[in-house]
């Protein structure tokens, strides 16, 4: 099984409507093994976003379902108000 003991802190900053990007409830795995269990963060306008975490946290994991490289297990990307999860 997986462990979730070095997952990366995932911090909302701002309100998904007002948001160019949100991602919301995303879970991914791999086998049997969760890789991300419910991240949800949004990103303003104007505003600038960074993921830190440390190796096998899940960063890459992220943004291959927010870029569509990989599909997540539920939850939703939306970019401009448009649902992309699945794209």
């Amino acid at each position: 099984g997986g462990s979730m003991r070095n997952a990366a802190q995932v911090v909302p900053l701002k309100a998904p409507s007002a948001a160019v990007l949100a991602v919301s409830e995303l879970r991914y795995q791999v086998k049997e093994s969760p890789i991300l269990s419910g991240v949800s963060f949004s990103v303003a306008p104007g505003e600038t976003v960074g993921i830190i975490g440390p190796n096998g946290s899940g960063k890459t994991s992220l943004f291959n379902c927010i870029s569509g490289f990989a599909v997540p297990s539920s939850g939703t990307v939306t970019f401009r108000g448009e649902d992309v999860t699945k794209l």
